[in-house]
């Protein structure tokens, strides 16, 4: 999927000109003439009014066209966002070959994580880290809570997928997103949104562009608030009263930028921009209880009863009462210098972002405690990047060289109440029910101290200090006019600090004691690659890329034993692939075909100590193959109409695991759907007075997809799909815009992640996706 914008004959230049749709009348003679004729529709017309917009990126770290980027990526523009009805980042992914963007269930949609051909991270500990790299204008984004960014101000969003070491760095094992915001304008101009909607939906965006020194200093400011009822509610048990709302949205974003030009050499970019949320849990609700779960026959002698009654029957209703609440306080400032003279520019990228955020999540759905979850985290990161970018020899060499500092400071504090019914009941006892001989504890009464032992909750406080360093070069030679060869090279150094403190909430008793452990680890990163173009509207390449993920720390220990650190995990990909553009550039179709070999993989093992207890680690325990494919066309038959499709196949799977671990040569890849695939289709018409209409309509589907690495079944989507359409009038030249807008048409029930607790807390529970929605879009230009 690339841009919707169409533009006259050029398209192979960046500026676009104005597109004049035909009238309704002329489009229908012209399509019989055209039949009469013998030709297709567009040579009727005129081939060159249909071609397709160049798209221009810069996955490479600098400007070219898609068509010339040896990578397979999906790039969406602000028209292709607004024509989709997407708002945020992880609607993109619906639309997206090979990508899945996910929640994690635990952390109630704070935290986002996506997954490109199967690969990624679905825990949100700061003890790991994620396996696709988001960038926002060059600056890497750590932390995965908060990762689901509102699109305000967005430019482009490019999705790179494959490694992608040499040029990003770490973390960046499955791919990277590069999103771009739009820079500050020269002339004074600007936009308001007005969006209204289903469940009381409010979202206001405003952007202005304001020239304060002629050709040398411009200001850029964005704002977007959204607000929403719940799409699914708490309700009281037996009233069926609603009591609370879930999946509601209640956010603030903004974005401020500088650009200062003094000289014809010299831009400097500041930047700063913040995203404030204050909202209730997502969609969550049990949909299976497990009776005979040893837990709650003990909870029920207590705190009782826990049945099949709380199941409400409606995925979208809860009868839950504890914690509901959501918290995200995310800001970050840049400063971007760029030089440019004689085909070489030095770029310097400092970057400082900090994050709050913490949630509260009551996840059995009913008035019994049988889990109560709360996090609480604050991060601090601060990251230096030098890029020096040039051609040499008369043009045919392209390189890039450059140095990467980064700094984190993460703290954690994790408390989840398991089942306190059970130890508050022993703690009320009037007096012991049970002794050991002396001076052996006794159990029931306040204060014995073998009550503890039913104290099945832990609050776990965390904290991870990471420096990371690396240097990177790359480069591509054009052996001939038709034949080039790419080759890189990044080495990265990482060093971890960690911290940690595990006790049970309510007796206080000790789990690991205050704890430290530190570890270090260096990689390389190398890329090689050959292009051949056989022609001006065709291009082939192979390549083979190296990434890793970086090591980490056991962060759900079950006792001192487990307090250790594991190694980075480890990725080559071999891809081939081609990109074309024919047929008078009305015809974009590009495709690649991959093969990975996954090393060194970062597993939860379950294992005993010698005692007999659970030993639960996260180690180096498995490795895997994944293959597939991934095609994306876009086609102008005719002016005004644009078709697209994109599909993805994927074929995942485990060769190696070690006992003891969560997953073996059986199980499937979570969040790695075999087919994913998005069909769209735009026709815009012209109207009297100049102003023109537009009717947009999409479909996706995905089939089955897991969201937990044991493959259950009960939280587990199935194969579906999903279709939105868009209705947009606009005036003659763009000042005026109205828009009705439909999503989720067939009104599908989804999961969009889950956690099965059946064997162990007795149930399972899932987040769902909104239902069918409608809304109502006015923008003015100005």
């Amino acid at each position: 999927m690339t841009s919707d914008v169409q533009v006259q004959p050029g398209g192979n230049t960046r500026a676009s000109q104005q597109f004049q749709p035909q009238p309704l009348g002329t489009l229908v003679g012209s399509l019989l003439l055209a039949s009469v004729g013998g030709l297709g529709p567009a040579a009727a017309l005129g081939e060159a009014s249909a071609a397709l917009e160049e798209v221009i990126v810069t996955a490479r770290k600098r400007e070219e066209s898609l068509q010339e980027t040896p990578i397979s990526l999906s790039v969406f523009n602000a028209a292709a966002l607004q024509a989709r009805s997407l708002t945020s980042l992880a609607d993109i992914a619906a639309h997206t070959p090979n990508l899945e963007f996910t929640t994690s269930a635990p952390a109630g949609g704070s935290a986002g994580q996506a997954f490109i051909r199967g690969i990624g991270q679905l825990d949100f500990l700061i003890t790991t880290d994620p396996g696709v790299g988001l960038y926002v204008d060059g600056v890497y984004l750590a932390r995965t809570s908060g990762a689901i960014l509102d699109l305000v101000d967005i430019e482009r969003i490019e999705v790179l997928r494959g490694p992608q070491g040499t040029l990003y760095g770490k973390n960046t094992i499955g791919g990277a997103i590069n999103i771009v915001t739009t820079r500050p304008a020269d002339a004074r101009q600007g936009r308001l949104d007005l969006t209204l909607g289903s469940y009381d939906r409010i979202d206001v965006r405003a952007v202005a562009d304001l020239p304060l020194v002629a050709q040398t200093l411009s200001a850029r400011l964005a704002v977007s608030s959204r607000n929403r009822d719940g799409y699914a509610h708490r309700v009281a048990f037996g009233s069926g009263v609603r009591v609370a709302d879930l999946g509601n949205e209640d956010s603030l974003a903004w974005r401020g930028q500088l650009r200062w030009t003094p000289g014809a050499r010299l831009e400097v970019l500041f930047a700063v921009d913040g995203t404030t949320e204050d909202r209730n849990m997502s969609a969550r609700s049990v949909v299976a209880i497990n009776e005979q779960a040893q837990l709650l026959g003990l909870l029920n002698a207590f705190d009782g009863p826990y049945d099949r009654r709380y199941l409400s029957g409606n995925p979208l209703v809860s009868f839950a009462t504890g914690s509901n609440a959501i918290d995200l306080d995310v800001w970050g400032a840049s400063v971007t210098a760029t030089w440019a003279a004689d085909g070489t520019t030095i770029r310097s990228i400092t970057a400082y972002r900090e994050l709050d955020s913490s949630f509260g999540n009551d996840p059995d759905g009913s008035p019994v405690v049988i889990i109560d979850e709360s996090d609480v985290t604050s991060q601090q990161q601060f990251s230096q990047e030098l890029q020096l970018t040039g051609t040499a020899f008369d043009s045919r060499l392209d390189w890039v060289v450059g140095l990467y500092y980064f700094q984190e400071s993460a703290d954690a504090d994790l408390s989840v109440l398991v089942a306190p019914g059970v130890f508050n009941g022993l703690e009320s006892l009037p007096g012991p029910v049970f002794c050991l001989p002396p001076p052996m504890p006794c159990l029931g009464g306040a204060g014995n101290s073998f009550n503890s032992f039913f104290d099945f909750g832990l609050r776990d406080l965390l904290g991870v200090d990471t420096d990371s360093y690396a240097a990177f070069g790359q480069g591509t030679y054009a052996i001939t006019d038709q034949l080039s060869l790419t080759g890189g090279l990044r080495y990265t150094y990482e060093q971890k600090d960690y911290t940690i403190e595990m006790f049970h909430p309510l007796s206080g008793a000790s789990v690991v004691p205050p704890s430290e452990v530190d570890e270090s680890w260096d990689a390389f990163s190398p890329r090689l690659g050959v292009e051949y173009r056989w022609s001006a509207g065709l291009m082939t390449y192979l390549s083979a890329a190296h990434g890793f993920k970086s090591g980490g720390f056991n962060g759900r220990p079950t006792g001192t034993q487990g307090v250790q650190a594991y190694d980075p995990e480890f990725l080559w990909s071999y891809e081939a692939g081609f990109k074309s553009q024919w047929a008078g550039d009305r015809v974009r179709l590009n495709a690649a075909v991959f093969y990975n070999d996954y090393q060194d993989m970062q597993l939860t093992v379950v294992g005993s100590t010698p005692q007999g207890t659970p030993d639960v680690r996260v180690e180096n325990a498995g490795q895997a193959e994944v293959s597939g494919a991934e095609l994306e066309l876009d086609f102008s038959p005719l002016p005004g109409l644009l078709l697209s499709l994109g599909v993805g196949y994927l074929d995942a799977r485990f060769t190696e695991t070690t006992p003891g671990a969560e997953v073996s040569t059986d199980s499937e890849f979570l969040e790695a759907p075999e087919w994913s695939v998005a069909a769209g289709a735009e026709y815009t018409w012209s109207l009297p007075a100049g102003n023109r209409l537009t009717m947009r309509a999409d479909y996706t589907y995905k089939s089955k997809v897991y969201h937990d690495a044991t493959n259950s079944d009960v939280i587990a989507q199935p194969g579906f799909g999903l279709a939105r359409a868009r209705v947009t009038w606009e005036t003659a030249g763009g000042r005026w815009q109205l828009a009705i807008f439909g999503t989720n048409l067939t009104d599908e029930r989804y999961t969009l992640s889950g956690v099965d607790s059946l064997g162990s807390l007795g149930f399972a529970d899932a987040q769902f996706g909104p239902p069918r929605e409608w809304g109502l879009q006015a923008s003015y230009r100005f």
